[in-house]
């Protein structure tokens, strides 16, 4: 039953949830019924980064990344297309080193926070047997999970071109000087 977990929540709410395939084969669900949150830091393209050993200078780090709301998928800096979104509400559930994990957006104050949920082997996501809150995208539950050349677009299924089209538009809801269509 694990193996098909991703159609438990579209059978329980088709409107609410929405299942993808990743070109690894793996799934993730999106899950819908939250409202995207435009802030004003969506409103300049600036981009999340985490340096090479960036634990070294944590503080450093975490200030540059206080008011950033996007991840830069190309190095042209220039094509709009590129820069994915990281927006308030925004929520997915996966499948990663044999658990079930809820992952999750949210604003505080005017920056975003990225939420946790470790489900262990609990397919229909009712409890959770750890969790987490941080700053940095979700690096330290990566560190954490020993988990190994999975970037943070990959995490958060954010170089689906479905997803990117989903929140570029958006923000071109409130800011229509960015990403016309």
């Amino acid at each position: 039953m694990t193996h098909n977990w991703y159609n438990l929540f579209i059978q329980k709410d088709s409107s609410n949830y929405k299942s993808y395939q990743q070109a690894n084969k793996s799934w993730f669900v999106i899950e819908r019924s939250f409202k995207f949150e435009i802030l004003p830091l969506h409103k300049e393209l600036s981009e999340f980064s985490l340096p090479k050993n960036y634990y070294y200078n944590l503080e450093k780090t975490l200030l540059q990344n206080a008011n950033v709301g996007y991840l830069h998928l190309q190095n042209n800096a220039l094509d709009e297309s590129s820069w994915v979104l990281l927006l308030s509400g925004y929520i997915i559930y996966t499948s990663l080193v044999g658990n079930f994990f809820k992952l999750s957006i949210k604003r505080e104050e005017n920056s975003l926070q990225f939420f946790w949920q470790d489900f262990g082997k609990d397919f229909i996501f009712t409890n959770y047997i750890a969790h987490g809150q941080e700053k940095l995208g979700f690096y330290l539950m990566m560190k954490q999970y020993n988990v190994k050349n999975l970037l943070f677009t990959s995490l958060l299924v954010l170089n689906e071109p479905n997803i990117i089209e989903i929140l570029q538009k958006e923000v071109h809801k409130i800011f229509s000087n960015r990403f016309s269509y």
